[in-house]
């Protein structure tokens, strides 16, 4: 029978029925056999016991039974009888019953099987049992073999239908590494309903989408690990490690020493989409980034030391460069590891090979250095025990000089800010003293023509630049203190700048002071002339 019969059959529950066998009237033909049969029984036990009963008496007469003996065999014969006749009866419906018991577990065993397929309520199966009443017990019996036959068909065509569902939903709870009930994922005979087909199709459709949704988040998190690992190292580095596992896991051995960072380049198993897949997977992409993350760093670490070397060296920005290209296809590769420490070691015997050259180059900075820092002989004496060594010289001493000249250079750049302004001011004492010049020339004011013009504009830009003057020697007073309290003296052409400033003011005060008491011994005489000048000029203006 095909599904769509099976699907057409009502499913609502059958209720339980004790079925009652009712004594059935015959037909009419048969009714009348029986009676003749019966009627025929009845005359041939009337005739044949009559004769018996005859034949007995004249054979206890002739034997000589008496009265009271005879009564006694006929009683005896007539037990018999009746026990012959009840044990018939007996077993005749021990027959009767037989069959009703087995019209009951046919019955029992038909609503098994219709609650399983969920068919209890089938128009079809009702009428059956309505019918049984009205049959014979053998032919009931009959009646319900057949329809247990129907039922079994369509269990096994159901059975059949459902197996499929349940095969798959267990192969993908086993590849998903999911808890399933065993309703999903075995047949059994308890509910073989559609609508138990109808759930399993729902719970297949489920797994499907979330065999899908890991398919998808797991390829996802792969094409990440692959860029990374295709990042890290070329194919065929990757292709070796997979080689190599495949070979240990065939051998039952394992991986060499690397084998924590080896496993991160194995391809994983695209079939395993266990519970754990993912948390796998990005564990394993987490893994690439952390050795991306300490790559780098040990990288960056790598160009530092490099890079000093280059420095201390002064290796040309031409081999520079060839050694960066050289290690550029290789980014962050084991490769570029490999030219890097190739090239750590080649400096260093360079370094080992130029020493002496190297300290000397060094100490020539550091006395220039001195000379333009105006570092006194107190400091430079510190230094004494390495930069007046004598060949052979080591690494060690050529660090020493190192970091002195670093010092320096340090002390150089930070000191810029400073000399900027000291070379300033020392341009505007300059100016003060240019303008001083000018305007002592009273004449100057009493000339015409192009000339004078010129001169009046650098005058008044003289007088500019020496307005700044005292602001700019007050800013040095408040900066060169802080400088030296974390920097020490600062000098400047030998002497040190504050006393310097202290200096070139006073001797600015006590300039200006013997100019003024000289003006006013020179011009006490030409007083007339001066007032007379001075109207003058106030008239022109």
């Amino acid at each position: 029978m095909s599904r769509s019969e099976i699907e057409t059959t009502d499913e609502s529950a059958f209720s339980s029925r004790s079925l009652g066998i009712r004594s059935s009237c015959l037909p009419d033909s048969e009714s009348k056999q029986v009676q003749g049969a019966h009627q025929e029984l009845m005359e041939t036990l009337d005739v044949d016991v009559k004769h018996v009963v005859r034949a007995l008496a004249a054979v206890w007469a002739e034997v000589g039974y008496s009265a009271e003996e005879q009564q006694l065999q006929l009683q005896k014969l007539r037990d018999e009888l009746t026990q012959t006749l009840r044990a018939k009866l007996s077993q005749e419906v021990e027959v009767r019953d037989v069959f009703k018991k087995d019209i009951e577990v046919k019955i029992s065993e038909c609503e098994q099987v219709a609650a399983a397929l969920g068919a209890q309520d089938d128009p079809s199966w009702a009428e059956i049992v309505g019918s049984l009443g009205e049959l014979r017990l053998s032919h009931a019996l009959m009646r319900l073999e057949r329809e247990q036959v129907r039922l079994l068909e369509l269990k096994a065509i159901r059975a059949a239908e459902l197996e499929p569902y349940t095969q798959k939903i267990a192969q993908l709870a086993h590849r998903l590494e999911l808890d399933i009930s065993d309703y999903y994922i075995c047949v059994g005979n308890e509910e073989l309903s559609s609508s138990r087909l109808s759930r399993l199709e729902n719970k297949l459709i489920e797994l499907w989408n979330i065999e899908a949704d890991r398919i998808s988040k797991f390829a996802a998190l792969e094409n990440q690990s692959r860029a990374l690992r295709r990042e890290l190292e070329d194919d065929d580095f990757i292709n070796t490690i997979n080689d190599i596992t495949e070979m240990n896991k065939q051998q039952n051995s394992y991986l060499p020493e690397s084998e924590e960072i080896a496993t991160l380049f194995i391809d994983a198993d695209p079939n395993d989409l266990g519970a754990n897949c993912l948390a796998k997977a990005q564990n394993r992409l987490q893994g690439l980034r952390t050795e991306k993350d300490n790559r780098l760093q040990r990288l960056q670490t790598l160009g530092s030391e490099i890079s000093l070397l280059w420095e201390r060296l002064e290796i040309p920005e031409i081999e520079q460069r060839k050694f960066r290209d050289m290690c550029a296809s290789s980014s962050i590769r084991r490769a570029t590891f490999r030219l890097g420490q190739a090239e750590v070691a080649k400096l260093k015997a360079q370094l080992r090979e130029r020493v002496v050259d190297l300290v000397h180059a060094r100490r020539d900075k550091i006395f220039t250095l001195w000379d333009e820092l105006d570092i006194p002989e107190s400091i430079r004496s510190q230094s004494a025990h390495f930069i007046e060594a004598q060949p052979p010289f080591d690494e060690e001493l050529l660090l020493q000089h190192e970091e002195l000249l670093d010092t320096l250079e340090t002390k150089q750049a930070n000191l810029q800010p400073l000399l900027r302004l000291i070379e300033r001011r020392e341009d505007l004492i300059d100016a003060r003293l240019k303008l001083e010049k000018i305007q002592s020339d009273p004449g100057r004011l009493m000339r015409r023509g192009r000339g004078s013009a010129a001169e009046r504009r650098i005058e008044m830009d003289l007088e500019a630049q020496v307005k700044q003057l005292p602001k700019l020697t007050e800013l040095l007073l408040k900066k060169i203190p802080d400088w030296e309290a974390k920097e020490g003296s600062l000098h400047w052409r030998g002497e040190r700048y504050l006393d310097t400033i202290k200096r070139s003011e006073a001797e600015w005060k006590q300039h200006k002071h013997d100019s003024k008491a000289s003006k006013h011994k020179s011009a006490a005489p030409d007083s007339h002339h001066f007032h007379a000048s001075n109207n003058k000029e106030n008239v022109r203006t």
